[in-house]
């Protein structure tokens, strides 16, 4: 699995967070303590966020084709273009734990139904069985127990551009460049629409979700942290 499929998959996730950009980590109020992220009914606790890198760490070292896309990708890209921050796992992982939030929500707000069976496809027809995929989110920056919360992800939108009637009638058949625009151009209003529904707030301490610079260019990490916000020092790797 070459750093061509790590960065075709990843291109589906990540183009979305383009309309969400204006959502920052300073929202109004306080967020609750010991909170990475709140969302409007539930959290990512930092303890919960220290134990998914800590493991992600353990696991990332050991598994060497999750290290070998790595450095591929970072050999073929700029850093700001690398679907993970590599200066810091914790907004590396932050960043995708809310992303397979905000697919959730998605799927919910288009009434799209995802079963297991739909994302034993995805981790059988797109990644090439389930040692793949734990590599590829381990390059991504999450530990492996996240890995089918990931791919239930891929399996939502998916399902929404097929709800849409925007995938090939034939299911081995790729889309075509114009079924792709459309693909991206509706995932990106999808994604934005479950994003602010969810009332996404980021710990100041991770930076903010997502970030989208004047040239327009989309950071698909957290981006980093103001250094005068209390607690940024203790970030990193």
């Amino acid at each position: 699995m070459g750093s061509r499929v790590f960065g075709k998959v990843v291109k589906v996730s990540a183009c979305a967070v383009t309309l969400a950009a204006a959502l920052t980590a300073c929202g109004g109020g306080q967020m609750k303590m010991g909170s990475a992220v709140t969302f409007d009914k539930s959290r990512i606790t930092t303890v919960n966020l220290d134990d998914d890198v800590t493991t992600w760490s353990k696991e990332f070292n050991k598994d060497s084709t999750a290290n070998g896309l790595r450095k591929q990708a970072e050999d073929q890209a700029q850093s700001a273009s690398l679907p993970y921050d590599p200066t810091s796992p914790a907004r590396s992982a932050l960043f995708w734990l809310i992303n397979v939030r905000v697919w959730d929500k998605a799927a919910e707000n288009q009434g799209v139904t995802v079963t297991p069976a739909d994302t034993d496809a995805v981790i059988d027809g797109r990644f090439g069985g389930e040692k793949n995929l734990d590599s590829y989110v381990l390059a991504l920056g999450l530990p492996t127990s996240q890995a089918r919360d990931f791919a239930r992800s891929q399996a939502i939108q998916r399902g929404i551009a097929s709800k849409a009637g925007l995938l090939p009638s034939n299911a081995a058949s790729q889309p075509t460049e114009q079924q792709s625009a459309a693909i991206d151009k509706l995932l990106q209003v999808v994604f934005a629409q479950a994003t602010h529904a969810l009332n996404i707030r980021v710990n100041p301490r991770y930076g903010t979700y997502p970030l989208l610079s004047q040239a327009g260019q989309v950071s698909y990490t957290l981006s980093k942290p103001d250094p005068g916000l209390n607690g940024s020092a203790a970030l990193g790797s």
